[in-house]
């Protein structure tokens, strides 16, 4: 049949909640691994699959979302509908497609609706709240896009000032139950520890209030200033943020800091436990989490997937060896999403998971969430970090942190690696997930602290640099392919792009070769200007002057490889008006 053609009739068994006809979409062995509320069913043969899937959507239904995302060898979906009854059920599937167009293995997992019923009114004490802030001149409910299902609002005053507002009611979600959370942030703020944090830390909460059994907490609105989805972090930012950070793991080390979850309660939230306290829910996460290290398991060595899964199954004893380092106040969701720099503060949202523990496991999430973005290696992220921390440095607690990293988020790299669909989100899990490839935290998985032996990247997972500069430039130096000798470059260049008109460069050290891939290129190398066409290596010898431009009609695409340099910016020597925008092209091709 084909991905395209089973997605289809994926979709009409949904709407109508007759699933007989995906029998025929199966193969006779096809696996079915449903987790819904009060049962993970895990089933084998097309009759007992589509009889399981039934049981989610009896009757017809009204579908009010169905996004599919259909590759070679795949489907993933989310999918929403509404029965005759009004019941809304989500859920998230996951089919993989063998090579005679049948379905193989098909996942399924709940997640909480979106076509939730309308928000309560605001209740009298927040309402007083609200008021203490100021003339309330628009007030909107906002869809959570997180993963507590809390409710949020977004307030705008009437001297412009926009603020968020959310409300918090302990034990009501997933994660405050695993972190067994007592409404930490409002209690944080109330009690007054924020108060003692470092300038240089902003937690952007302005007031805090209970609410009979819950809390209002309100921050100033920075969404506009929080990282977006694609902005690479400079090496400058990232020493930035780990200095923020660390002023406050001073300022709290060795305190007994009040409403902090324990160490071993934040490692063990992603734990299959959680799964099995979570079963009769509807969250998403709490659902994937059993099959995810599963496929951990099925994704890495079995020396390795044992290691770790015995940790995921009892942290105690790494909860332990890092307590032993020492504790301070750690943040524990330091991330993208709740990172904002504005005007030399590191602005921090969301202190639901705020932890006591040690420094090395806020850099092991942060790592891991966003070491991709960062201009610098796993090393010397690693590197900034220890800088950082100056006298607290501590060798053993950065490894058992960047091990905590793994338990923490290991699940992931399974789930991307073994029951994604999407092929590139696949390679890139696996190479990180293997023995040979696996960086997860900066440091390779095999224990001799070697350079991995090998990594796929696919080209796009490599940062371009040029920022609002017409064209694209990856290079191996703001990625985490992980080279140790060999430096590398793919440059797209659309007309009239380049070096013609500015500056040119030769370095004292590095040899380097340039590919032209596609189009035709004008290099000047010293006082030569040569085309080069498709298909052509140009060897440039370090001493050599040399810039690179793209004349047109159409693009180009240059690779470059060469000697990795310990210090590029040293290594390098500009050559101001190296090549005037006036100077004539050369004479012939």
């Amino acid at each position: 049949m084909g991905p395209t053609a089973i997605a289809e009739r994926l979709r009409a068994c949904i709407e109508t909640g007759e699933f007989g006809p995906l029998t025929g979409a199966y193969a006779h062995d096809v696996v079915l691994d449903a987790s819904v509320p009060g049962s993970r069913r895990r089933l084998r043969g097309p009759r007992e699959a589509a009889e399981a899937l039934s049981s989610s959507f009896p009757g017809p239904g009204r579908l009010i979302e169905w996004d599919a995302e259909i590759d070679r060898a795949g489907i993933a979906v989310w999918v929403e509908r509404v029965g005759h009854d009004g019941a809304a059920v989500r859920q998230r599937h996951y089919l993989h497609v063998g090579r005679d167009g049948r379905v193989t293995r098909h996942w399924v997992y709940a997640a909480r609706p979106r076509s939730t019923p309308p928000p309560e009114p605001v209740p009298e004490a927040a309402e007083e709240l609200f008021a203490g802030l100021g003339s309330i001149a628009e007030r909107v409910t906002l869809a959570s896009s997180g993963w507590s299902g809390n409710r949020i609002d977004r307030l705008v005053l009437a001297d412009g000032r926009a603020l968020i507002a959310k409300r918090i009611v302990p034990g009501s979600d997933w994660l405050g139950r695993a972190s067994h959370d007592p409404g930490r942030e409002a209690l944080l703020f109330s009690d007054r520890v924020f108060a003692r944090m470092p300038a240089a830390v902003d937690p952007a909460i302005v007031a805090a209030e209970r609410d009979a059994d819950a809390w209002w907490v309100v921050t100033r609105d920075v969404s506009g200033e929080l990282l977006d989805d694609s902005t690479p972090l400079t090496r400058e930012q990232n020493r930035f943020v780990l200095e923020c950070a660390s002023s406050m793991w001073a300022e709290f080390w060795d305190d007994a800091v009040p409403h902090l979850s324990t160490l071993g309660d934040r490692l063990a939230c992603a734990a299959p436990a959680v799964s099995e306290r979570e079963r009769d829910g509807v969250d998403i996460l709490p659902k994937q989490f059993e099959a995810a290290w599963e496929a951990f398991d099925e994704a890495v060595d079995a020396d390795v997937g044992a290691a770790v899964l015995e940790l995921v199954d009892d942290v105690t004893p790494l909860a332990a060896a890092l307590t032993e380092r020492g504790t301070t106040l750690i943040h524990s969701d330091l991330r993208d999403e709740n990172i904002a720099l504005p005007d030399g503060r590191l602005v921090l949202l969301d202190w639901g998971l705020a932890t006591q523990g040690h420094p090395a496991v806020d850099l092991a999430w942060y790592m891991v969430h966003d070491v991709w973005r960062i201009a610098a290696t796993h090393d010397e992220v690693v590197e900034d970090f220890r800088r950082a921390l100056g006298e607290r440095d501590d060798p053993a607690a950065l490894e058992l942190g960047l091990i905590s990293g793994l338990v923490m988020y290991g699940w992931i790299f399974g789930h991307s690696a073994v029951v994604h669909t999407d092929p590139g989100e696949r390679e890139w899990a696996r190479a990180r997930s293997s023995r040979g490839g696996c960086r997860v935290c900066g440091t390779p998985s095999n224990s001799g602290g070697e350079m991995a032996g090998y990594t796929i990247m696919a080209l796009e997972e490599i940062p371009d640099v040029l920022g609002d500069y017409p064209g694209e430039m990856r290079m191996s130096a703001a990625s985490e392919l992980g080279t140790e000798q060999v430096g590398f470059t793919w440059r797209r260049m659309p007309p009239l792009t380049g070096g013609k008109g500015s500056y040119g460069h030769r370095h004292k050290t590095q040899e380097e070769v340039y590919f032209v891939a596609s189009g035709t290129l004008q290099f000047k190398l010293e006082d030569e200007v040569i085309d080069v066409a498709a298909g052509s290596l140009v060897r440039v010898a370090p001493e050599v002057a040399r810039s690179v431009w793209n004349q047109g009609p159409g693009d180009a695409v240059v690779i470059i490889v060469s000697t990795k340099s310990e210090d590029p910016q040293d290594d390098t020597e500009s050559v101001e008006d190296f090549w005037p925008k006036d100077e004539e092209p050369p004479a012939s091709a």
